[in-house]
Order: C-alpha cells, then sequence, then structure tokens
C-alpha cells in the first residue's frame, strides 16, 4: 500500500489564525491520507471537530479515522485510508474561544480512465493524402481528463472533443475525433491517444499502416560513371506501399518488362528487387553502352493499386561519363567548419594588425636616425630634475623629446621660410644657414633665445660645432648684483 504523507510539504490555505492542508488533493483509492487542521493556540481533543460533507466524523484509535499531530501545539489531524466514503467535502471546526473558527478541503479520488481506438486493433490502415477519421475514447475517468493525439512525437490539433457521460459521483467520459490527412513518411509511426489527468494518464496506441504509391523525390535525375563501350546498369529506388504492380521501361522505342524482361535484340535487360516492405529498386542492365545509349533519357514508369485504385508515377533518368559527385553531409559540415576557421583567423590577424599599428611596434616601430640616437633619449625622472653647478657658474641641459624637437624643428623651418619670403619681397639679402649659425655679437640691447636640454654633465663642457646641426646648447650663467655681494660679505666678516 503505499502512503502518501501530506504533512509540511503542500500549500495551505491560510485564513486568521487556522491553516488546513493539503487543499483539494487528489488520492488514489487505497492511499493513506493525513488532513491537517491547526490553530494558533493549544488544543484540547474536544476543540477540534471534523465532518465529511455534513457529517460528523469520529475520530478514534480504535476506528478507521485515527488522530494525527500534536494538540499542545494547536495540530488536529486526521488520518485513513482513503476509499469512496471517503471523496467529498472535509470541513475542520476548532473552538479557540467563544467563536468557532472553521476552515475546508475536498477530496477527489481519481481513477484514470479506460482508452481505446477505433478502428479496433494494433495495425490501422490509412491511404496517405486522403482525410481520415480516427476515434479516441476514454471511458470513466475522474475528475475528467484530457485528451491528446501524437502521431510518433508530434502532437497533432486537428481534433474534436466532446463529453459523452458524466455520472453523479464524478466519473466523466469522452470522446475524441481526430480528422488527419496521413502522409506517407507516416507509415510505420505509433498513433497514440492519451486521456491524462494531474496525477497521471492512460493511453491507447497502434501503428500506421499508410497506403501510397510510388513516390518520386524529383521529376529527372542524372546517372554517373557510364563508358562508352562497357556494360552498365540503371538503377532507380521506389518507395512504395504496396509494392509496384507494373514496371515498363521506355529507351527511345524500345520498351522493357521492368518487372524482369528484355529488349527484343537482348542489349537491354531489367529486374526488380525488393529490399524492404516500402523500398523496392528497378535495374536495367546495358550489355555494352553504345554513343547512342549515352545520350538517351531513359524513363521507367512504376504502377501501384492503392485501395482499388491504381497509381503511377513516372522517373526519368540521363547517363553521364562523370564520376558521381561526392555528397556527404560530413564533408559539407567540414567545409562549413573550414570557412569560419579562415574568418576567424583573418579577423584575429587583423586586430593584431592594427594593435601593433597603433602602438608603434615590429614592422611598424619608428626608424631612428643615428645622429639622433647619438643625442635623443628618453630623459629619466632623476635626469630631468638633475642641475650642475661648477664654481660660480650654473650649467642646465634640457633634452627635448623626439616630439618636442620634430615640433620645434617644423617652427624653425616655417619661420625661416616666412622670413625668406619676406626679405624677397623686401630686397634684403637672404642669410644662409651658415652665417645664421654664427654666434651673435654680444650686443646690451639684443635677446638671445636657445632650447634648453637638461643633461648631466660629467666632465668639462662640449660645445659642439656651429656647423653640425643637432641639439642647441645654451649656458647660463648665474650673475649676482654688485649690492648683493657687498651685502653678502658683510654678513660673512660678521660670522668669523
Amino acid at each position: 500500500m503505499n502512503q502518501l504523507t501530506f504533512l509540511c510539504c503542500l500549500f495551505a490555505v491560510t485564513y486568521g489564525a487556522v491553516d488546513i492542508s493539503p487543499v483539494n488533493p487528489l488520492v488514489k483509492a487505497g492511499e493513506e491520507i493525513t488532513l491537517m487542521c491547526r490553530s494558533s493556540k493549544p488544543l484540547e481533543a474536544e476543540d477540534c471537530v471534523w465532518t465529511l460533507n455534513g457529517v460528523a466524523i469520529r475520530v478514534r484509535d480504535t476506528s478507521r479515522y485515527t488522530r494525527s499531530g500534536v494538540l499542545e501545539r494547536g495540530e488536529c489531524g486526521i488520518k485513513f485510508v482513503a476509499d469512496e466514503r471517503d471523496q467529498g467535502k472535509w470541513l475542520c471546526t476548532v473552538y479557540e474561544g467563544s467563536e468557532p473558527l472553521s476552515r475546508d478541503t475536498n477530496i477527489t479520488l481519481y481513477e484514470l480512465p479506460t482508452v481505446s481506438l477505433v478502428p479496433v486493433g494494433n495495425i490501422i490502415e490509412v491511404v496517405a493524402d486522403e482525410e481520415t477519421i480516427l476515434t479516441c475514447r476514454a471511458d470513466r475517468g475522474r475528475p475528467e481528463p484530457k485528451i491528446r493525439w501524437l502521431i510518433g512525437d508530434m502532437p497533432v490539433e486537428s481534433t474534436e472533443t466532446n463529453v459523452i457521460d458524466r455520472t453523479i459521483n464524478g466519473h466523466v467520459s469522452l470522446e475524441s475525433r481526430l480528422i488527419y490527412r496521413f502522409k506517407a513518411e507516416d507509415h510505420k509511426k505509433p498513433i497514440r491517444c492519451t486521456a491524462g489527468i494531474e496525477s497521471g494518464n492512460a493511453y491507447a496506441v497502434a501503428t500506421l499502416n499508410v497506403l501510397f504509391g510510388p513516390q518520386a523525390d524529383q521529376q529527372e535525375s542524372i546517372q554517373y560513371g557510364f563508358v562508352v563501350g562497357q556494360p552498365g546498369s540503371v538503377v532507380v529506388n521506389i518507395s512504395a506501399n504496396p509494392p509496384p504492380s507494373e514496371l515498363t521501361w521506355y529507351i527511345g522505342d524500345v520498351q522493357v518488362n521492368g518487372m524482369g524482361g528484355s529488349s527484343s535484340d537482348g542489349h537491354f535487360t531489367a529486374r526488380m528487387v525488393s529490399s524492404e516492405d516500402v523500398l523496392h529498386r528497378s535495374i536495367l542492365n546495358i550489355t555494352q553502352l553504345t554513343q547512342v545509349d549515352a545520350t538517351q533519357t531513359y524513363v521507367l514508369k512504376a504502377t501501384s493499386i492503392v485501395n482499388g485504385v491504381p497509381a503511377t508515377t513516372e522517373y526519368r533518368m540521363r547517363l553521364s561519363s562523370e564520376p558521381e559527385p561526392v555528397r556527404d553531409a560530413a564533408s559539407a559540415g567540414g567545409s562549413t567548419i573550414g570557412i569560419i576557421v579562415a574568418v576567424l583567423a583573418i579577423l584575429v590577424i587583423l586586430a593584431i594588425v592594427l594593435v601593433t599599428r597603433a602602438k608603434g611596434l615590429l614592422c611598424f616601430k619608428r626608424k631612428i636616425p643615428a645622429e639622433e640616437k647619438q643625442t635623443d633619449r628618453e630623459p629619466s625622472e632623476t635626469e630631468s630634475a638633475n642641475q650642475n653647478t661648477v664654481g660660480d657658474e650654473a650649467t642646465v641641459e634640457v633634452e627635448s623629446k623626439p616630439e618636442s624637437k620634430s615640433l620645434s624643428k617644423r617652427l624653425r623651418n616655417m619661420y625661416g621660410s616666412l622670413k625668406t619670403r619676406s626679405a624677397k619681397n623686401k630686397g634684403e639679402k637672404i642669410e644662409s644657414d651658415a652665417e645664421a649659425a654664427k654666434p651673435a655679437e654680444k650686443r646690451s640691447d639684443s635677446v638671445i633665445y636657445a632650447e634648453l636640454d637638461l643633461r648631466e654633465v660629467t666632465g668639462p663642457q662640449v660645445v659642439k660645432d656651429p656647423q653640425n646641426p643637432g641639439t642647441e646648447y645654451a649656458e647660463i650663467v648665474g650673475i649676482v648684483p654688485q649690492d648683493d655681494k657687498e651685502i653678502e660679505t658683510k654678513e660673512n666678516a660678521k660670522e668669523e
């Protein structure tokens, strides 16, 4: 006997201070069930009363209804093995004070229906592409079941369902009709009718025997690998249920019985081979292929009797001396994967090129001339802040970065160009670069501008040749005013 325990497992409906659980359960006959009524206060045995369909239930240890729960915790439960007598409305009444509190739940004993298919039998015969009506009956289910149709694993929606009987104790009988046009590919698939409720379902199943005439995938096909002067065979695969009753080959003006015949000169012979119940093969053998045979169109007419009516399909073939092309799905999938990998590789390469170009790496690195390599380098933080003092003179060298130097060169070039044009317009003498590089005479009313490089000087100062272009250097000489010298001398004398 299966035991169902619903304590603290299902949702309870809560109203005020009293709960009841489970709420409206579905129970199978013979299963044990516990109904629990909970109060917010401790209870005595006489404080809790159960009724079924308006009739009080005596809860005793010796009866089929026994107590469950702990009264001191406000639990007033009842436990029993369900049968037909227990179906209906259960009411729990708790007396916590002057006003009783009641909550109810409804027990339904479920029964799976008996399901059957019409036409009756393990095999149902239908005709392809013709409207067919099948009937499913679900008798005496409780509660009312839901009917579904499936062909194989595919649900079918073309149904009509009607209630044909409903009893006073809740049993319901249904009838469902499936209106459908079956296809040749439905042959040998299971047809299933299920009638289900929340706690389970029942079903009836049969196998479809679909009748259909010879099937042609395409109107005309090409067969490969034929060589003039050698024997060959033209093969046609035929899918039909029932098997073809008549096969005829047409080669120009020649007709050959495809069931097992030959041409008058014996040049063509034909036969039929059946591999399965719906798969058949017609083979036309050619003793020695001629040039005329290679250019002919070969026609095969296949006829089957379907439900007393002949169904004929025509197959047309042409011959080719080329080898048969490979039509492997795995190869096609491999080609697709190869294309995807190639595209991803190209994208990765493009990304690498863009990054290296943006950062000036690898082949995109800027080439530095030999002269710049000797004089231009990145100053460190120490060098940038370093200042060397020799005697009373302070020499400060500031080395510009390539970007700043390049900018200054461009500015000087632009200034020289403008100066040249201005001199030409005024008719003045144009000073050459060499003359401009000569040291300027010191004059009290002149101002000399220079670029400064901050560079550590470890030895005597080196003055570059003015003819050699490069970083220009300037010597900064500290000058102490005469008044400051007198003040400094006096202070030193006082200290002594």
